[in-house]
């Protein structure tokens, strides 16, 4: 339901771009040690790409109005290899300072569009009469 505002919409593909890094990332620290084992990262998120093309259309309020498609699809995530800094003498390109800054990176991204989400939630219930709690 809410994912047909674009507030709302553009929040859970962020929400969703910051999970899948996340995920690529402990990927990458559980490999660290693997020989020859090429780290890899996911592509920025797009936002630009996330709303081009998608005109803002009326919803609809009552049962006989046209309502167009969602403007959104799931997030595409492209994972792909990082770019190597240093190779170790087995091969692997993973360093553990880089993904613990990226970690650190995808946590504030994910805060983020965790915190725009609930706030614009929040204003949400405040606009219907309820408390925003």
């Amino acid at each position: 339901m809410l994912g047909g505002m674009l507030v709302f919409a553009l929040s859970a593909a962020r929400l969703a771009h910051a999970s899948q890094r996340n995920a690529v990332i402990t990927h990458n620290v559980a490999h660290a040690d693997t020989p020859d084992f090429r780290a890899q990262d996911v592509a920025a998120f797009d936002f630009e790409r996330m709303v081009a093309g998608t005109p803002l259309q009326p919803k609809a309020t009552r049962p006989g109005h046209a309502v167009g498609p969602s403007p959104f699809g799931p997030p595409e995530v492209e994972v792909r290899d990082a770019p190597a800094t240093d190779e170790a003498p087995n091969g692997n390109t993973v360093s553990l300072e880089e993904q613990m800054v990226l970690a650190a990176e995808t946590r504030g991204d994910f805060e983020l569009a965790a915190t725009l989400y609930a706030k614009h939630l929040s204003l949400l219930r405040t606009a219907i009469g309820r408390d925003g709690r």
